[in-house]
């Protein structure tokens, strides 16, 4: 059968209709990352790439966790160089997860405990600092 001439237009936006599957909220990871840095919003991100089963974007996701990694060093000892990533890091990575999202499913979308992270995270984060903290107590209390 032809197309009706006066039918409105139909789209198709290659969204499948589907349940969402369960994930943690992409704005509360950017907000988290403010605290325990983008290495923890990145591996969040990837997760949900990953249960969202967008392939490409988890691919990309591991190339975000590897940088945000490799730049967590540098912005221990310059911090503006972390402020400036992570600015860098939520317009070009984070937020594009938060409006695919937000497109897809609004707020209809089960989310994932953030329990576990956090566990995991914040012990992490200071255990980081207090070694951070100790090595440059040694070094500047050594006498020359």
């Amino acid at each position: 059968m032809e197309n009706n001439p006066y039918e409105s237009p139909k789209s198709d936006l290659g969204q499948e209709s589907g349940p969402a599957p369960a994930i943690w909220n992409p704005n509360a990871a950017g907000i988290w990352s403010l605290f325990l840095t983008p290495v923890f919003g990145s591996v969040l991100l990837l997760k949900n790439w990953q249960a969202l089963g967008e392939g490409d974007q988890a691919k990309t996701a591991k190339t975000w966790l590897i940088v945000s990694i490799v730049m967590f060093i540098p912005t221990l000892i310059i911090p503006f160089l972390g402020l400036i990533y992570i600015i860098v890091w939520y317009f070009s990575w984070q937020r594009p997860q938060a409006i695919y999202v937000k497109q897809r499913w609004e707020k209809d979308y089960p989310r994932k405990s953030w329990a576990k992270p956090l566990l995991i995270a914040i012990p992490t984060l200071l255990a980081i600092s207090l070694l951070w903290g100790l090595l440059l107590t040694m070094f500047i209390a050594t006498p020359a």
